[in-house]
């Protein structure tokens, strides 16, 4: 019986020691349970963390191409009011030459002033003033020279030629 004994004390040690090994493994198996879950619960904040800023990104994007359209839609505005105003600016544009703005075509011409001193009215109306005969001059801006005349028989609209009489200047 002694010897049964020992055999069944054999036993249960072997088996003492299975399940304390069957434990172990069980406190292993919890452990990389417990780390697997964190691992898994990290992934998903990263997840989550990933997820917010790809929103975000998405987000200023958006407001990126909401900006640059915004931009794109004020600077085409901007071109149809400009284009609207070239289009339409002549039409309130004073179509009249300047008062002054017409050549003597007939009359008799007293003098030419070709000189770099007379690319001026006041030179020209100098001129003239200075001959007691000249009763107006011509300045033709675009040629620079200055006509002077004793006598005026017609005139004539002229862009860039301004005329007077001795009696406007005097």
């Amino acid at each position: 019986m002694n010897n049964k004994l020992t055999e069944s004390e054999r036993f249960l040690l072997s088996a003492n020691s299975r399940v304390t090994q069957q434990e172990a493994t069980i406190a292993e198996i919890s452990e990389n349970l417990k780390i697997s879950k964190k691992a898994e619960i990290l992934k998903n904040r990263f997840g989550i963390i990933d997820l917010i800023n790809s929103i975000f990104l998405g987000y200023k994007r958006f407001k990126f191409k909401e900006l640059k359209m915004s931009l794109l839609k004020n600077l085409l505005i901007i071109g149809l009011f400009v284009s609207v105003y070239v289009a339409v600016s002549p039409a309130f544009a004073n179509t009249d030459l300047n008062k002054n703005e017409y050549e003597i075509t007939g009359g008799t011409v007293l003098g030419y002033k070709t000189t770099s001193k007379y690319k001026n009215a006041d030179n020209c109306v100098s001129a003239c003033v200075k001959k007691s005969n000249c009763e107006a001059y011509s300045l033709n801006t675009k040629g620079a020279y200055c006509v002077l005349y004793s006598s005026v028989r017609s005139i004539q609209p002229k862009e860039g030629a301004f005329t007077a009489q001795r009696k406007e200047f005097n």
